[in-house]
């Protein structure tokens, strides 16, 4: 049993080292960075944009380098082994006593638990501790990733309640934009937002109240045009899986909030700078859109 307590208190020791000491001291030289970035930095949002890009993409890096240079809490147990060895006994021919047998050592007590020492009392609660803790880990990113199975699951099934645009929309839309052909522009009535999803095929869900108004149709679109160009659903797939891998650590959430909030931005940045996009135009759609989806909610909750 003793020996049970002391590998379960070297593996906590371990992983206290390897993961949450790392990664606790990452969530507070990221907390650190990002308030002087929000309130001392730049109002840019390409640059908070990338800001908060790197600083989650330290976490994984960090610890992939902690796990793979050695630590120099370890110690070398092996050094500090002793080997008694016999030595031979010579008897004098002289003497004519006779042999007598070794003396045979007496056999070390054996270790109670309630005779242990202080330290190792206390490397066990630890080990055991953060076992505990991982444990939990673990179990909160079970659950995440099972979220994110399910919201998978409903975007596959959004792909059979999608309806293509009518011809004349579509052509003139296509012709505009220069939409490639792995792309397909769709609406329903089932979201309230424009939405992209799919790699590398990419789907655009457009809601059908959009389709009328063709000015608001091709802002949207060209929107959601950027987030393909730029890859941001593979991008949206690994910030969840770290989400979940990390789920343990709020920080790693709370940053990838703001993250998709200065994407969103930036994209917006993006459409305004477009050739033949008027911005003020482009803001009066985005302020019209978002009045119409708070009217929707209203309107359904009551």
């Amino acid at each position: 049993m003793t020996e049970a307590l002391r590998m379960n208190a070297g593996l906590g020791i371990t992983l206290l080292y390897k993961l949450w000491l790392p990664m606790l001291a990452w969530a507070f030289l990221a907390w650190v960075l990002w308030f002087f970035v929000q309130n001392y930095g730049t109002r840019h949002p390409v640059f908070r944009y990338h800001a908060l890009r790197a600083l989650i993409l330290l976490l994984p890096i960090g610890l992939l380098a902690v796990l793979l240079i050695p630590s120099p809490f370890s110690i070398n147990r092996s050094a500090n082994k002793v080997e008694i060895t016999s030595l031979p006994i010579i008897v004098s021919p002289a003497l004519s006593t006779p042999s007598l047998p070794a003396p045979v050592p007496p056999s070390p007590p054996q270790p109670n638990i309630q005779n242990l020492p202080p330290n190792f009392v206390w490397r066990s609660a630890i080990g055991w501790s953060i076992l505990c803790l991982t444990a939990l880990a673990i179990i909160l990113g079970l659950i995440r990733f099972a979220q994110l199975f399910k919201e998978h699951y409903a975007l596959s099934r959004l792909k059979d309640n999608v309806f293509t645009l009518p011809p004349d929309i579509e052509k003139a839309l296509t012709h505009a934009l220069e939409i490639p052909q792995n792309i397909v522009v769709t609406h329903t009535k089932s979201v309230e937002t424009a939405l992209t999803f799919g790699w590398p095929e990419a789907y655009i869900v457009l809601p059908t109240a959009l389709i009328t108004d063709a000015e608001a149709l091709r802002l949207v679109t060209l929107h959601e045009l950027c987030h393909i160009r730029h890859h941001d659903f593979l991008q949206q797939y690994l910030l969840r899986g770290l989400d979940a891998v990390f789920a343990i650590n709020p920080m790693i959430r709370y940053l990838i909030l703001h993250l998709e909030a200065e994407r969103e931005l930036v994209r917006d940045k993006e459409v305004a700078c477009h050739p033949g996009v008027s911005p003020s135009i482009y803001a009066t759609t985005l302020y019209k859109i978002a009045t119409t989806q708070d009217n929707l909610r209203t309107t359904s909750y009551t």
